[in-house]
């Protein structure tokens, strides 16, 4: 029944959005050799597929971000556009985040939108440099207030 409505209608926007997202990470791995992907500190497996408009933290684009190797042969990613010490994401949508719904609400604003953390502000309202202390409410860092689609 699912497959037949998703064959009718199609996905919905946002997923098709993050479809998109996907397609086009996935291209850039295969063509530059690099494959990058965000895992949450209590996951065991990856949760999101990193490409060039995926969002860090301090607001700018994983492209702003250096993308060269150190020692270790792990990825030093600076960014080139603010003093975030290094690439770390955070989700675009709320699709992303398993808050589906939200989308359909009269009135939201995807535009607006920005994941929160527990305290209620968001990730823009915390420093973009660890440690991320909310200027808001002065909470020490920011810690997530939802769960990932992937792992939950």
């Amino acid at each position: 029944m699912i497959l037949q409505c998703m064959q009718q209608l199609g996905p919905a926007p946002g997923a098709k959005k993050i479809m998109q997202w996907e397609f086009t990470h996935a291209n850039e791995s295969f063509e530059s050799g690099v494959y990058v992907t965000w895992l949450s500190p209590a996951a065991k497996e990856d949760c999101f597929r990193i490409g060039s408009n995926s969002k860090c933290f301090c607001g700018h684009l994983f492209k702003s971000h250096d993308k060269t190797f150190g020692k270790n042969g792990r990825l030093k990613n600076n960014c080139e556009k603010c003093k975030c010490a290094g690439f770390r994401f955070i989700p675009r949508r709320p699709e992303e985040l398993g808050q589906w719904w939200l989308p359909r609400r009269k009135g939201f604003n995807i535009n607006t939108w920005r994941p929160s953390c527990t305290c209620k502000h968001t990730h823009e309202e915390h420093s973009a440099v660890r440690p991320h202390k909310c200027t808001k409410c002065g909470c020490y860092d920011f810690m997530s207030d939802f769960c990932c689609i992937s792992c939950d």
